[in-house]
């Protein structure tokens, strides 16, 4: 009988701690305190900063966590990145010391990272010889380094700390560091896995070990080594089995801690239970907590009681699969003598698949390790999939990939179902009404077809979902040979949604799988293989629905295919969605960022290639350069040097950019004489717009840098490199998924949003239309669908966020410059001087440090919504009073309602600003808006001279007033019905604002609910939070709370106008025109009583 490999060595030498045990006095037993992470609720966390305060305040330990750096460097932080603390959006095992010791917290004090060195320096100073460290190590679960390296994935490094040199460097820095009392008497060694023991063992002999967890099932089985203590998530140990928990631990004589313990009544309930120690975030106040408690009896409120059963249940869940999984490995050795003839049967069979999947190239060794593996989350496949790729991918936009390939793999499974009906249609590029597929299917009767009808119309889909079903079989065979305890098993809250059921990937197959073989190795031009599929798996994709399609295509009027290329867009508007309710997360082929899963290929280049590009365009950065501003600001101009410009009237210059560098509409007729491509591109699809040329011109940027697609085609420039450099990821709201654009529903957002996609749509369209003839267009673009609706997006997103307004010469796009931040206070400005080049200038009567940012203003006046909508975000520091703009449309049954809005000079928009006193309003429209004839106004079209009508002309109380017609407020005060007037005009403003109130509020539930998708989205997929759905939020609750305040205000203005006796006498009058018709009607009413 085959002999089960056990889960830890129980002859392992570990010492016992026992400078961790509880404390003894005359009050009993007393936790030691464990200060996490320092006194981490006072300074900034794993600094030296909150380790001294923690000393101050006499904690007995301190806690840390473990990272290397790239060049081997133990440094302190509980990350692996630095984005939370640090504001950079870099791993630590990517960077040198000499880089992460010049970082500085964000958190105030700003203090740097510290090594272990410095922590063994300051605890081996005279005085502290009785203070202890327990060291939090991170390394990478076992079974994620072994698959790895099995599968010879040569960036499985950098996915985290290797663990052998973890603790080999930690041996190396405690040798490095003489103490007055031995380390081995005050380091405590934190393992999460067992795996991990012989290291501590083979580079640290004589420490002692504490197992760090929050599975009472997955610890019990540390009993068997003596020595081992534990680190326990305090909550798990509350109730019936952490009880027996800690009975047992006691019974064995192991030192038992808490994590993270930082509510009154749990620290008393961990002074009652005798722990041995308690981690918390305020020692000072556990402190205080032990020298109080006198043994009375605690009472929980009930919000604990919840968290307690909640822990609980994990608990009993997470302890039936780990009683499971070791039944099962039992199982498997027990079986093992009457398997293992089967096994090596088939063993030379499974050699060779190995061998040929080792053999493939690289972008399938992606597919391959995606599979076996079956990470949640995504993090490193996607750093893995970047370096294949040689693209920056939206790491949204890859893991939305991912999941839609999963959903379609797993739809490949369900013969005849609807999600593998809709996942045909979606890769075949079709959108088939629902009734021509039951006509279709009967006419169907191959049982086994192919996919190669699909390469017609997507030849990468249809490649890449041929691979990734057959590789089903071979992940099947690679993950069974790995050893039973090494196979990855998912946490049990995933959703059953996410199709990421463990056992999908590594239990035996139960049905023939089907037969595959492809060497890799063909030209591109050549299509592999494709594999049949039995009726288990019936594909029912035919030549006859595809002619049916085509059918179809050809009958559909032009209004439904422009509703169609909407709903292929993404571009359905928000009332649309919010009508048919939440999006389905669960649907992610069809929900999750539908804008961004295709986007053109083109060469990138990091912000660091920034200066090279500047020096050989002769960009002057005088004092500045570029550099990441956090996650919230991306990159930034700070200063090299101290500045300061004030008592001087030399004011310093920070950036020079010459003439030929800016884009302007000029720029781009200048370049269209030199660039026969895109001149004749410009021919036939611009001359209409600055904006409309400049996104030409990018466009024509990014397809010469698109790989295979611009070799021959265009002039290089300056700004052919410089668009390497600009982002693939704009924060815009065109940019956002269609869930995320839910959450503007009935903000001053909804529409402006509506209307630029439906823009937007038109325009790529229209491109299309206009260019498809142009051979090199044909061919770069619209051959292989290479250049996306979400290309096109990019580029406008590009125009609206970084084109800068220049003083009488209209909007540019500067080079550099847009790079600089907004603030409310900026302290830099910008200009074009006399020789045409533009430069940015300190400001006046200000002094700036080393590393200071430098900001300019995008604009004093515009409101959030406006921000949102142009930059992506809002600007909190903003001292100007919130204001919101909402649209105005005249009645759909007054007569003169189109003639207003063409004559009237301005948007009919109304502007709302909430002061802290008071509620401002800018509206002339409004005052044109509830005029009439009755009331003097009219509209006239004058003929000429020459018998030539003139443009609509506006006449108020028979005046000619065209060119004033925003100024109908005051034109009229010197009506007598000048009250009545405002009445009507107060009357339509707060029904508007109740409007958009009502909007606000119809849409909270579904908006909550998105919110709540989202975030379990990103949760699962261990992706940063965007600030999108911050922002969004923050203006709807802003933009509510001036729509309420507006309301009140208007409230008051129209009851004083209701007091106005020219309104009372008006309202009279037309009380009096109706009383006869009441008395006729109160005369019929008294004849027709029949009472």
């Amino acid at each position: 009988m085959t002999e089960t490999v056990p889960l830890l060595e129980e002859k392992m030498d570990v010492p016992l701690p026992n400078f961790t045990s509880a404390i003894r006095s005359s009050r009993g037993k007393r936790p030691q305190t464990i200060a996490h992470r320092g006194y981490k609720a006072a300074y900034p966390e794993n600094t030296m900063g909150a380790f001294k305060g923690a000393v101050s305040v006499s904690a007995n330990a301190l806690e840390t966590d473990i990272h290397l750096s790239k060049d081997g460097v133990v440094v302190l932080s509980h990350d692996a990145t630095l984005k939370r603390c640090f504001g950079k959006d870099e791993k630590i095992i990517d960077c040198d010391w000499s880089y992460l010791k010049t970082l500085r917290t964000l958190e105030e004090p700003h203090e740097p990272m510290p090594r272990l060195k410095d922590l063994l320096e300051y605890l081996a100073l005279p005085g502290l010889e009785d203070i202890w460290v327990l060291l939090d190590i991170k390394v990478p679960w076992p079974s994620l380094v072994e698959s790895l390296k099995k599968n010879r994935v040569d960036r499985w490094a950098k996915i985290d700390n290797h663990a052998d040199d973890v603790f080999r460097l930690i041996a190396v820095t405690l040798s490095e560091v003489k103490p007055s009392k031995p380390w081995n008497q005050r380091v405590l060694l934190g393992c999460w896995a067992a795996k991990y023991l012989p290291l501590c063992t083979k580079y640290l002999p004589g420490y002692s070990i504490t197992h760090i967890g929050f599975s009472l099932a997955y610890a019990r089985q540390f009993l068997k080594v003596p020595g081992v203590s534990f680190n326990m998530f305090q909550k798990i140990m509350v109730g019936p089995f952490g009880n027996a928990f800690l009975r047992d631990a006691k019974k064995a004589k192991r030192s038992v801690f808490a994590w993270t313990v930082n509510e009154e009544e749990w620290m008393k309930w961990s002074i009652r239970k005798e722990l041995d120690g308690v981690i918390t975030d305020d020692p000072k106040k556990f402190l205080e907590v032990c020298d109080d408690y006198q043994g009375e009896k605690i009472h929980y409120p009930l919000s604990l009681w919840g968290t307690l059963i909640w822990m609980n249940m994990l608990a009993t869940v997470f302890s039936i699969l780990f009683r499971r999984s070791k039944e099962k490995r039992d199982s498997n050795g027990s079986k093992g003598s009457n398997r293992s003839s089967k096994e090596s049967q088939s063993k030379t069979q499974i050699e060779e698949n190995l061998q040929k999947l080792d053999e493939k190239s690289a972008e399938e060794w992606a597919q391959e390790y995606r599979r076996i593996i079956g990470l949640h989350p995504l993090e490193e496949e996607y750093a893995l999939e970047q370096e294949i790729q040689g693209q920056t991918l939206p790491k949204r936009t890859y893991a939305s990939r991912m999941i839609t390939w999963s959903r379609i793999i797993d739809s490949a499974a369900e013969p005849k179902s609807d999600r593998l009906k809709i996942a045909e249609e979606k890769l075949a590029g079709r959108e088939t009404p629902p009734g021509a597929w039951a006509e279709e299917r009967q006419a169907a009767t191959t049982d086994a077809i192919t996919l190669r009808d699909l390469s017609d119309h997507d030849p990468d889909a249809a490649k890449t979902l041929a691979w990734m079903i057959a590789k089903e079989k071979h992940s099947q065979e690679r993950a069974d040979k790995l050893p039973v305890e090494e196979r990855l098993s998912e946490p049990a809250w995933i959703p059953e949604d996410m199709n990421r059921d463990p056992s999908m990937v590594y239990s035996s197959p139960t049905t023939a799988e089907p037969e595959y073989q492809w060497d890799g190795g063909a030209a591109d031009n050549v299509p592999p293989p494709i594999p049949t599929f039995p009726k288990p798996r019936e594909r029912k994709v035919t030549e006859s629905l595809i002619r049916a399609d085509a059918r179809m295509a050809r009958t559909r009027d032009e209004n439904e295919q422009k509703y169609r290329r909407r709903e292929d867009f993404g571009c359905l508007s928000i009332s649309d969605h919010v009508r048919n309710g939440a999006p389905n997360t669960t649907d992610v082929s069809q929900q999750v960022l539908r804008l961004n899963l295709e986007i053109m290929r083109r060469e990138q280049l990091p912000i660091s290639a920034l200066p090279a590009w500047s020096k050989l365009n002769d960009v002057s950065f005088i004092d500045i350069n570029v550099q990441d501003s956090g996650a919230s600001r991306g990159f930034g101009l700070v200063t090299r040097h101290a500045l300061s410009s004030k008592d001087t009237y030399d004011i310093p210059t920070l950036l020079v950019i010459p003439h030929d560098l800016i884009l302007s509409a000029e720029a781009v007729e200048e370049h269209a004489k030199v660039d026969q491509h895109f001149q004749e591109l410009l021919k036939v699809a611009g001359g209409k717009t600055t904006r409309g040329d400049i996104l030409l011109f990018l466009l024509m940027q990014i397809t010469i840098t698109s790989p295979g697609q611009g070799q021959n085609v265009g002039i290089q420039n300056p700004w052919t490199e410089y668009c390497k450099i600009l982002p693939s990821q704009v924060p815009v709201p065109t940019m956002w998924t269609d869930e995320e654009r839910v959450m503007l529903a009935g903000t001053s957002l909804e529409s402006a949003m509506d209307a630029k996609m439906s823009a937007l749509v038109r325009e790529f369209e229209a491109l299309r239309e206009k260019t498809t003839e142009i051979p090199w267009c044909h061919k770069c673009w619209w051959e292989h669908e290479s250049l996306g609706f979400s290309d096109w997006i990019l580029l406008d997103a590009w125009w609206r966020s970084r084109c800068l307004e220049l003083p009488n010469a209209g909007e540019y796009m500067v080079p550099c410059l847009d790079m600089a931040n907004h603030s409310s206070e900026p302290n830099a400005y910008y200009e074009q001087a006399t020789n045409g080049s533009v430069v940015l200038l300190l400001r006046p009567n200000f002094k700036l440090e080393v590393s200071s940012e430098i900001t300019i203003s995008y604009g004093e006046a515009k409101s959030a919504a406006e921000m949102l909508f142009s930059y992506g975000f809002i600007d909190e520091s903003s001292e100007s009073p919130p204001n919101l703009i909402l649209t105005l449309e005249p009645f759909p049954d007054d007569p003169l309602g189109k003639a207003k809005v063409l004559a009237f000079a301005g948007q009919p928009v109304v502007r709302i600003t909430a002061n802290e006193s008071e509620v401002d309003w800018d509206c002339p429209f409004l005052y044109l808006m509830c005029l009439n004839e009755e009331d003097g106004l009219e509209f006239k079209v004058l003929l000429e001279t020459d018998g030539s009508r003139s443009p609509l002309r506006v006449f108020w109380q028979g005046t000619d007033v065209s060119d004033v017609t925003n100024t109908f407020e005051s034109l009229i005060e010197s009506h007598e019905l000048a009250d009545v007037f405002r009445l009507r005009a107060m009357a339509l403003l707060q029904d508007r604002v109740s409007q958009q109130l009502e909007r606000l509020s119809e849409s909270d539930e579904t908006v909550q609910s998105v919110a709540r998708q989202v975030a379990l989205l990103n949760c699962l997929l261990n992706l940063v939070t965007p600030a999108f759905q911050r922002n969004a939020l923050r203006l709807r609750i802003s933009e509510t709370s001036i729509l309420q305040k507006a309301f009140s205000a208007v409230e008051s203005q129209k009851s004083r106008l209701l007091e106005s006796k020219i309104v009372l006498r008006y309202l009279g009058a037309a009380g009096d025109e109706e009383q006869p018709e009441q008395a006729d009607a109160n005369e019929l009413n008294e004849e027709e009583d029949f009472s």
